[in-house]
């Protein structure tokens, strides 16, 4: 069970079919802590063996002056076409952190892998 909290929405790498964004019905929700009265989406989601579900804050695809719209493209971009299938869930983290540039947000990123 997933639900974005006020962060991009999840990027699944499935083992055999092209990235995707999990995109919530009817946006985002909120940050944690604000509206708390305010239902929030959440969804369910089966990994296949070999599917990886990477899980960040906004800080991995945000850049000063640019649209977040823009890197979330580029992130999307760069998983699709680097060999991150092949790579184990913890190498797959490290790569997304070191293509981080001019970072000024905080970061967290955390995965799944399907087994």
């Amino acid at each position: 069970m997933l639900s974005s909290a006020g962060h991009p929405p999840p990027l699944l790498t499935p083992a055999t079919a092209p990235d995707r964004f999990l995109s919530t019905p009817g946006g985002a929700d909120p940050p944690l802590c604000v509206a708390p009265d305010l239902a929030r989406t959440d969804r369910s989601l089966g990994l296949t063996p070999g599917d990886t579900l990477p899980l960040q804050t906004d800080g991995p695809a945000e850049a000063p002056g640019e649209d977040i719209a823009d890197g979330l493209d580029r992130l999307a971009r760069h998983t699709d076409g680097a060999s991150l299938r092949a790579l184990p869930l913890a190498a797959v983290i490290d790569d997304l952190l070191g293509r981080l540039q001019n970072q000024s947000d905080d970061i967290a990123i955390t995965g799944f892998r399907g087994t």
